[in-house]
């Protein structure tokens, strides 16, 4: 039995009808390159059941402590019944993009039960009209909680569902389970003492841990290193999220990204993927005549993860905050302000530490923990105090590896992840297949109440892809065509 981190547990108590605190991801497969030619749902279901046994979030089951003394356990379950976590839908016709999203954004939008395994997996047939995607494709959406894995564990667990090759491989032995006893309620709130006790020794390794970053913070700032933050504006983003969800997403050219990455030094393809969020929501506030004069802000999730604990499951995430450009017209201009203030997030977020983002969960105790964010969100306590952030953006880096679900190959897919209190938009960037094809994709996740025109959200984005790449083409034929007149040897002989 192992108990949840005060990191994993903050999702369990953060969570309610408005806001279920579960990530997905949806991926495309052609079941052509299946060597039989097709793959039914039968042996689908039988797939998951063949790794229970290696995927642990597959078979843990939650247990919580009476009263909210402690922080809950996973428990090993060696009896699951698979065929209630694996689902069959057929797509209502036409079949097609929007048709897709918005039956996922119906699934993402329910909670996950919590008297089973903390997942769920759902086989959607009937993707007849969707571009780029070939006849005959079939999806396959999963959903996890917060609580079991982060961005990064769940590409191990994506991994471990997948072939490299087209061929499947014969059964993997799989290790033996041993479901583990059910602890009494005694035995619980006897642990929960103990360890309650030993979150004041914590309190007090924190306050050790808090002085050193509050002088490196000092130090950074007496340096001119980081600068004050900007004030966050209030954006229709910003409210308490209803139950229902809009989700889409567009797919990208990874080529490009790299293309257009190279024109500013020290950029990288996340600040090009920021750079291409902040155009899309510059275009629709400014559709709505609400684009305020600050730039928005987002929080970026962080792997804390050290390459020990890389294959550790649960989470170890920290955040970092920077404004995105909003207010700045030029693409080429916006990426390199992203750029800078992405530079200076992460002295920050280097300065504050990786220990401190995650000891601080730990050592509140659990009944607090739940009960201020419980009636924090129930009062509304943060809308109130005014924005924090404007959206989430976060970067889930893919396998980069061609990918086979016994045999039918990947096309291509997107992720999703929870809203928070007080922010109705979330953004996710993946790149679910090989890079060596070229594709990434940038979705969102948002309550309608805020983002009702989920399609013409997907044309802002789409259009603010194609401007910074077509702002990057014209000054690299700019710049070459200086470049020829300076070596004109006409030129230089009318300067001699």
């Amino acid at each position: 039995m192992r108990q949840l981190s005060g990191q994993d547990a903050m999702f369990l108590h953060a969570e309610s009808a408005e806001l279920p605190q579960h990530i997905f991801g949806l991926t495309i497969y052609d079941p052509s390159t299946n060597p039989g030619g097709s793959l039914n749902f039968e042996e689908i279901v039988d797939h998951f059941r063949n790794c229970v046994g290696m995927v642990r979030v597959f078979r843990q089951k939650l247990v919580e402590v009476p009263f909210s003394l402690d922080q809950p356990y996973w428990l090993d379950d060696a009896d699951i019944d698979v065929e209630l976590h694996v689902h069959q839908i057929a797509l209502p016709q036409p079949g097609d993009w929007r048709t897709l999203c918005d039956m996922v954004s119906r699934i993402h939008a329910r909670p996950l039960a919590r008297d089973a395994p903390l997942w769920e997996a759902y086989v959607i047939d009937g993707l007849n009209t969707i571009e780029g995607v070939p006849p005959g494709c079939f999806a396959l959406m999963m959903k996890v909680h917060h609580a079991a894995m982060d961005g990064a564990s769940a590409v191990e667990m994506y991994a471990a569902l997948h072939d490299f090759e087209v061929q499947p491989k014969s059964l993997r032995s799989q290790p033996v389970v041993v479901a583990e006893r059910m602890p009494s309620q005694i035995e619980l709130i006897t642990k929960a003492y103990t360890n309650n006790v030993r979150n004041i020794e914590k309190i007090g390794s924190l306050a050790s841990l808090a002085w050193p970053t509050y002088r490196r913070i000092k130090e950074s700032y007496k340096t001119d290193l980081l600068h004050p933050s900007s004030p966050v504006p209030k954006t229709r983003f910003n409210g308490r999220p209803g139950r229902a969800r809009t989700i889409g997403a567009i797919r990208v050219d990874y080529a490009v990204v790299q293309a257009i990455r190279s024109r500013v030094v020290g950029a990288t393809s996340n600040d090009v993927m920021l750079t291409i969020v902040a155009g899309g929501l510059r275009r629709y506030l400014q559709q709505k005549n609400e684009l305020p004069k600050e730039s928005l802000s987002v929080a970026c999730p962080i792997n804390l993860r050290s390459k020990r604990s890389a294959d550790d499951e649960g989470n170890s995430v920290g955040f970092m905050t920077l404004p995105i450009g909003t207010a700045i017209a030029d693409p080429l201009l916006r990426l390199s302000e992203v750029r800078m203030e992405s530079y200076e997030a992460k002295l920050y977020t280097q300065a504050l530490g990786k220990r401190l983002a995650v000891e601080i969960p730990n050592a509140i105790p659990a009944v607090l923990f739940s009960n201020l964010l419980h009636y924090g969100q129930r009062l509304g306590i943060l809308e109130r105090l005014g924005p924090f952030l404007n959206t989430v953006v976060t970067n889930v880096p893919g396998l980069p590896r061609e990918l086979y679900l016994r045999g039918s190959k990947v096309v291509t897919g997107f992720a999703g992840g929870p809203l928070l209190p007080g922010v109705g938009l979330f953004h996710t960037v993946t790149s679910t297949i090989s890079k060596r094809q070229g594709e990434s994709a940038i979705s969102f996740s948002a309550c309608p109440m805020m983002l009702s025109d989920a399609e013409n959200y997907e044309h802002c984005l789409r259009e603010s892809y194609e401007e910074l790449q077509m702002r990057v083409q014209k000054k690299a034929k700019l710049d070459q065509s200086r470049q020829g007149r300076a070596s004109d040897p006409r030129r230089k002989a009318v300067a001699a």
